[in-house]
Order: structure tokens, then C-alpha cells, then sequence
């Protein structure tokens, strides 16, 4: 069974900050997004098996010097039923991102972080588009999450493993940049998957996320490689807010 929810949001704005070197130690895979700073509207549904619902979407623009500047789309969900979800597949999650006067600038895909929740278990979905110009960059307002999921019978066991990692200023003190080492430690080899990181602030509230996926696919079963990723592309100058992060590796299942 799939349901289809659609949600209304709320903007985070992030202020800059000096660039540091990340103190903050990794989050547990299940990590919550924290309490948010207000609340969102949600559709609810009688709790039957897998319920999966948003929590809260937070719209994340970082302004470039050059004009413009991407923003990041985080979407915290929680499985409230008492089954096991499986969010989607490739491209099922999307978003759509509106104005301040309410026309669509943009739409994108959402990916899952991570894809199957536990009764009760919280999880991310994490989407990017950028701007090249100031004038379209200053009307971003508010993303609506088009998300879908299904029931499953259980929690696939882990066949990633990511270790080692570290996230801190690149060497140009531009982008946060995550780094470390990813395992095959499954029995097949590995099509498609991902890695991600999400960026959490003291309260536990996501500042941004980073993420990799030709680092994981196509590996072996035993097989290990580095990894090194700026993509979400998060101004270095967010270092000293993050505290934690949590890591979400997975096989994609369609």
C-alpha cells in the first residue's frame, strides 16, 4: 500500500559563521531532527502498519559571493505506524520549491536517508537546486515534499559501512567537505547506493547535509575505498555550528 502526502513548510535561514574545523562527534543512524521552531502542517492518517509522516521541511539558501547561491531541501520524517516503511524508490520523492508570491521556481528529486524506518524511527529526505542570479535567489520561500512509501516485512540487513569519517572545511575554506572510508560488507556486489551525512546544530536541528554515491557503487563484497565529498555544497563558514552528524549508507531499493 502507498500513500501520498503533501505538506506546507517552513523556512530556515542560516547566518554565516567563522570557518572551523567540525568538534562535533557522529550522530547514530537514527538521529532526530530535534524540535523545530515551528510547527508544520501535516496530512494525518489512522496509524495501520507503516505510517510515515513529516515532521517538518526545512528550506536551507546558501548565498554565493558570485551571485545567487544553491539551496538545500530537508524534509524530517518519522514512521509513526507500528511497522516497517519503505520510503519510495528512485525519483518517487520530490519537491517543489514556490516564491515569495507564490509561483514555482523550481522542482527536484528527494533522496531517502535513510530509506527503510523502524516503527517509530526518524529519517530525512534531502533534496538541492541553485540559483545563478540574486533576483530569483532572494524570492525562494517555502518547498512542498510530494513523498511516498510502502510496508515492508523488515529492515534490510546493512551491506554499506561507512568509518572514518570526518567532516570539516575544505582546503580553500569554501565548501564543508566529508571524508572517510566505505565497505561492501554484504555478499553481493553493490548496484545502486548512497551515502549521506546530515548536519545537525546543538539543538538538533539539520543545518545542511553532504553527500556520495559513485564512492559506493559497484563495490565488491569485502572491498573498501576513501571517499571525499562537498556535494550539497554547505558554506564552510556553517562549521562551527554543527555539533553531530548523523551517517545514513545504503543499497537503493527500487
Amino acid at each position: 500500500m502507498r500513500r501520498l502526502l503533501f505538506l506546507t513548510i517552513v523556512v530556515v535561514a542560516l547566518t554565516g559563521c567563522s570557518a572551523s574545523q567540525l568538534a562535533g562527534t557522529e550522530s547514530p543512524t537514527s538521529t532526530s531532527g530535534g524540535a523545530p521552531s515551528a510547527a508544520a502542517t501535516t496530512a494525518v492518517t489512522e496509524a495501520s502498519g507503516a505510517d510515515v509522516q513529516v515532521v517538518m521541511t526545512y528550506v536551507l539558501p546558501f548565498k554565493s559571493d558570485m551571485g545567487g547561491g544553491g539551496v538545500q531541501i530537508i524534509v524530517a520524517i518519522k514512521n509513526q505506524g507500528d511497522g516497517v516503511a519503505k520510503v519510495g524508490g528512485m525519483d518517487s520523492e520530490t519537491w517543489t520549491l514556490y516564491g515569495k508570491d507564490g509561483t514555482v521556481l523550481k522542482t527536484g528529486d528527494l533522496t531517502p536517508a535513510p530509506q527503510f524506518l523502524a516503527a517509530g524511527e526518524t529519517g530525512y529526505l534531502l533534496g538541492w537546486t541553485n540559483f545563478s542570479d540574486d533576483a530569483q535567489f532572494t524570492q525562494v520561500d517555502k518547498a512542498e515534499p510530494s513523498i511516498t512509501f510502502s510496508e515492508a516485512d523488515n529492515v534490510p540487513p546493512e551491506t554499506i559501512k561507512a568509518e572514518k569519517v570526518v567532516v570539516r572545511p575544505d582546503e580553500y575554506k569554501i565548501w564543508l567537505e566529508a571524508t572517510g572510508t566505505v565497505t561492501n560488507v554484504g555478499t553481493e556486489k553493490v548496484t545502486l547506493g548512497t551515502l549521506a551525512i546530515v548536519l545537525f546544530d546543538a539543538k538538533g536541528a539539520p543545518l545542511g547535509w553532504l553527500q556520495d554515491s559513485t564512492s559506493v557503487m559497484g563495490l565488491l563484497p569485502s572491498q573498501k575505498k576513501g571517499f571525499s565529498t562537498n556535494f550539497g555544497f554547505v558554506p564552510a563558514s556553517v562549521a562551527s555550528k554543527v555539533k553531530t552528524f548523523g551517517i545514513y549508507t545504503y543499497e537503493l531499493a527500487l
